[in-house]
């Protein structure tokens, strides 16, 4: 997928989950070694989502079974100071497109 459309599915994926997106940041864009020559580019993204961790799962699924290749790499979870604010999680991706 293109950058503007791997952005645009990441910030749809979230809304529809119950979350709401707070920063994405393009990490890095580089071809594939070993595949030389074939145009095939990883693109690793890193972002900020806040709501609930049932949210979160089901964001989580809807990674998994999106026809798009993505592999979740880290996710980081900070819990609120008060009980009634949604959690933040840090999540960074990775993805490879032509």
């Amino acid at each position: 997928p293109s950058i503007p459309a791997l952005f645009s599915f990441l910030q749809t994926a979230a809304s529809q989950n119950g979350l709401t997106l707070e920063g994405l940041n393009l990490s890095a864009v580089s071809e594939v070694s070993g595949a030389e020559g074939l145009g095939i580019k990883e693109i690793n993204v890193s972002f900020n989502i806040s709501g609930s961790y049932s949210s979160l799962k089901s964001l989580l699924s809807t990674l998994e079974k999106t026809s798009r290749l993505i592999e979740v790499e880290t996710i980081s979870l900070s819990a609120p100071q008060e009980t009634d604010k949604p959690f933040s999680f840090g999540l960074a991706i990775k993805t490879r497109s032509y």
